[in-house]
């Protein structure tokens, strides 16, 4: 999962300058995130509501995240 994060993060710094992602997840990728690379400053993640339909399949006790990672390409400024 880390060797897939970094080669995401990469990919996406390769293809656009300055963008903005975001996703929920059951449990925390924090350590996986920092493994591959991003500084802390790139990212934030803030515990949240399990989505209705996530629920179902998670469990309502485990707990669920929401992500924003920023992409801002230096090259060339």
């Amino acid at each position: 999962i880390v060797a897939a994060i970094s080669h995401d993060y990469r990919q996406a710094l390769n293809l656009m300058e300055d963008a903005i992602f975001f996703g929920c997840s059951p449990g925390s990728f924090k350590k996986l995130i920092n493994a591959a690379g991003l500084k802390e400053s790139q990212y934030i993640i803030m515990e949240t509501i399990i989505p209705p339909k996530h629920a179902e399949i998670f469990g309502l006790r485990r707990p669920f995240y929401f992500y924003v990672i920023s992409i801002r390409n230096q090259t060339g400024q």
